[in-house]
């Protein structure tokens, strides 16, 4: 017996629904993988805004926790090398600029940064996250922070050997306003703005409980210019890249 042409087409349709529904998981696996560094380079480069500036702010996000996985991609040779796409570059050196140094797009914390140079326990020079100065009313005014305070650890944790302080900056770049960080901090007597070579010996351990307030979304790139090209000549022979 013969299908019929009404047959037909039901197999024909029912064929193709299995077949789509199918490939639906794939494809929401698809959507749901979040994107390459070099994915996320190539974006720089489209003729469409809102992509370039997603993908410039994703990069941003990405190599404040881990500059040397994204900094040399965008050196390449094969990355692009139109006008547009060294202007976003630029642009993006300079949104990590201010997440990492001037805590644009990351939870306040209301201090200024430096670093306090000491001699570990095994008479080595290494560097700690150092508050060089406090904005009254802030979230470090609350938490008891005083200028010369060092971090030390975060939520229990030591901080790593060595220069501590960009470490640090990732830990405030990957947190959420609102949340409290636990910091262990070596306590130094200092004048403001004061450096100097410090032994673990002379510091006071002290604990602060420090919630991030809202991040500050806009900086004036002005104001920083002479700072920023310091910053990135830098941050890119650190990456092996020549300025």
């Amino acid at each position: 017996m013969n299908p019929t042409p009404m047959a037909l087409l039901a197999t024909i349709l029912l064929a193709a629904i299995l077949m789509a529904g199918s490939t639906l998981p794939a494809a929401a696996e698809e959507a749901e993988r979040p994107a390459g560094v070099t994915e996320l380079v190539a974006e720089l480069d489209s003729p469409r805004f809102p992509a370039r500036a997603r993908a410039r702010d994703e990069l941003a996000r990405r190599a404040a926790a881990d500059p040397a996985a994204v900094i040399p991609r965008l050196f390449d040779d094969d990355a692009p090398s139109g006008p547009e796409f060294r202007r976003q570059r630029e642009d993006f050196m300079w949104a990590l600029f201010a997440r990492l140094q001037l805590g644009a797009g990351v939870p306040a914390t209301g201090v200024s940064w430096g670093r306090m140079l000491f001699i570990d326990a095994d008479g080595l020079p290494a560097a700690l996250p150092m508050v060089v100065e406090i904005e009254p009313g802030s979230p470090a005014t609350r938490a008891g922070l005083r200028v010369g305070d060092c971090v030390s650890a975060v939520n229990g944790t030591a901080l790593p050997d060595g220069d501590a302080l960009p470490g640090f900056r990732a830990i405030l770049a990957e947190a959420k306003p609102g949340e409290v960080l636990q910091l262990g901090l070596r306590r130094h007597q200092l004048d403001k703005g004061e450096r100097r070579i410090v032994r673990p010996e002379e510091a006071k351990s002290a604990r602060v409980e420090l919630e991030l307030g809202a991040p500050v979304e806009t900086v004036r790139r002005v104001e920083k210019e002479d700072e920023f090209e310091f910053w990135k000549e830098n941050l890119l022979r650190d990456c092996g890249i020549a300025p």
